[in-house]
Order: C-alpha cells, then structure tokens, then sequence
C-alpha cells in the first residue's frame, strides 16, 4: 500500500495525460511523413502522365510520318501505272 495514495493516482493521471499528448505527436509526425510520402508519389505520377503524354505525341508524329510516306508511294505507283498505261496506249499494245 503507498504511502501517499493520492500522489500515486496524480502520477497515474499525468502519466495518462502524456501518452495522449506524445501519442498524437507520434500520429502527427507519421501522418505528415504519410501525406509527404503521398504527395511525392503524386508528384511521380504526373510526371510519368506528362512522360507519356510525350511518347503519344512523338509516336502520333512518326504514325503521321509514316502514313504521309505510305499515301506518297500509293500515289506515285498510281501515276507510275496510268503511265505504263498510256504509253503501252501510245504504242498500240
């Protein structure tokens, strides 16, 4: 039994008090070492959207490039055969 029962329940309830009061401290600290971390993957993210954003347009770019050389060669045969064509006309195959 101690000796003075009242200061053992006062040093019961500060000690109490403290828990709390470091606890949310603590929680404080990890929440903000959480919403850091999460700003930071956010942060990545967008910067992989803008990365990809990139990719598109330079792919769309060469996809565009390739189908102007394909429409190009298209037309070229065309010309090249209503050519053959005419001359074969000239002729008189």
């Amino acid at each position: 039994m101690p000796v003075l029962p009242e200061m053992s329940s006062m040093h019961s309830r500060f000690s109490q008090g403290m828990d709390g009061f470091t606890g949310g401290v603590s929680n404080g600290m990890s929440g903000a070492a959480a919403t850091h971390g999460a700003s930071g993957q956010i942060d990545s993210l967008l910067g992989d959207l803008t990365a990809s954003d990139e990719d598109q347009k330079r792919m769309n770019n060469k996809i565009t490039m390739l189908k102007n050389d394909l429409d190009f060669n298209v037309a070229l045969n065309k010309f090249i055969g209503k050519a053959g064509d005419n001359a074969k006309s000239l002729v008189g195959q």
